[in-house]
């Protein structure tokens, strides 16, 4: 669950950072190579912590695999034995 909200932030940061790059650029207050080195660098930052949500969420899925797996382990074994009709 935390994986795709940090997927969703992460875009919506970058979203933001070309947005008001481009209006400074328009301005003239930066170059176009500051805001494409600045989209470089939020992406840098925010990708560790795109990993450890991923990983996060992994365990999470692991976690919840191994409870169905021993629940079907601690289940009592079924009666095999034939009635005939």
């Amino acid at each position: 669950m935390i994986f795709p909200l940090m997927n969703f932030v992460k875009n919506v940061g970058y979203l933001l950072i070309a947005v008001f790059g481009v209006i400074d650029v328009i301005n003239g207050a930066i170059s176009l190579g500051n805001v494409q080195a600045f989209l470089q660098y939020s992406n840098q930052f925010s990708q560790p912590l795109t990993q450890l949500a991923n990983m996060s969420s992994t365990i999470q899925q692991t976690i919840a695999s191994a409870e169905r797996i021993f629940a079907v382990l601690d289940a009592e074994d079924m009666d095999e034995t034939v009635h005939p009709a």
